[in-house]
């Protein structure tokens, strides 16, 4: 029976058995401790909008049990602010364009989803007048 492999690294070393003193921490040692990087903060805010997505579609699911609709919207609203608050917070710069991204692209979404009702809408009040001018729609009276 084979044995099982124990791994151990000590502090102060890597886990190729390197110290940090050889080289391999040299490139890390000039930033300041305690700050994320550009793709750290960038991964946090995936992260956050992920941990979003998952709570939105868990209350969607509560919301197709119960029929609460309403309280449905509530929480996604909510949830929403939250997550763009904690992405900006966590996130930094990286954040807050991803945040303000989200906005505009939901804006852009709103203007042209409102400009295909207002076609719509246009094209319905024209056959109906169109109707109403001819006098039937099934003969030429």
């Amino acid at each position: 029976m084979p044995e099982p492999i124990e791994i151990l690294v000590k502090k102060g070393q890597t886990a190729n058995d390197t110290t940090p003193e050889s080289g391999v921490g040299e490139a890390t040692a000039g930033k300041e401790q305690g700050k994320a990087s550009i793709q750290q903060k960038a991964v946090n805010a995936a992260l956050i909008g992920a941990g979003k997505q998952l709570l939105t579609n868990s209350v969607q699911q509560y919301g197709e049990l119960t029929g609460d609709y309403a309280t449905v919207e509530t929480i996604n609203s909510v949830l929403s602010i939250g997550a763009d608050v904690a992405t900006i917070a966590i996130g930094g710069p990286v954040g807050a364009v991803y945040v303000g991204s989200k906005y505009v692209a939901s804006v852009i979404s709103s203007g042209v989803k409102q400009y295909a009702d207002n076609r719509e809408t246009r094209i319905i009040r024209e056959r109906a007048g169109y109707i109403s001018k001819s006098g039937s729609r099934y003969t030429n009276d």
